[in-house]
């Protein structure tokens, strides 16, 4: 007689981790469009009052995929890792307007960013 555990076929649903690292994105593109909108960050004006509404876009974007993935919606994992490549290509972007203009903080974000969304790609894909 073979036990419950045995018998089980495996979980294929994403884990907990694609949900958080799409939220930290979410919440990272959330606060550096609140930034361009004119949250006051220091005395520094912003350079970019361009990336206010794309990255506003990309912060509902991953925010609507990690709830997705929390309802474990039909093909989650594709959604996520959809949403991340397309916050990777904004990434992109940003990196080569902010580059140019050797705005270290801007470009460490833009660093950060990516890496953040590269992990959740490599955990969307492995989960």
């Amino acid at each position: 007689m073979m036990n419950a555990l045995t018998t089980s076929s495996p979980d294929t649903r994403p884990g907990r981790a694609l949900p958080v690292l799409l939220g930290v994105g979410a919440v990272g593109f959330a606060a550096a469009s609140a930034i361009h909108f004119g949250l006051p960050l220091g005395p520094r004006t912003d350079a970019f009052p361009g990336a206010r509404i794309p990255e506003a876009i990309l912060a509902v974007l991953l925010g609507a995929a990690a709830i997705y993935v929390v309802a474990r919606g039909p093909a989650a994992r594709r959604l996520a890792l959809a949403a991340v490549l397309i916050s990777l290509l904004g990434v992109g972007f940003g990196l080569t307007v902010t580059i140019p203009a050797a705005l270290w903080g801007d470009i460490v974000y833009h660093l950060v960013a990516a890496v953040v969304l590269i992990v959740t790609a490599v955990v969307a894909i492995r989960s």
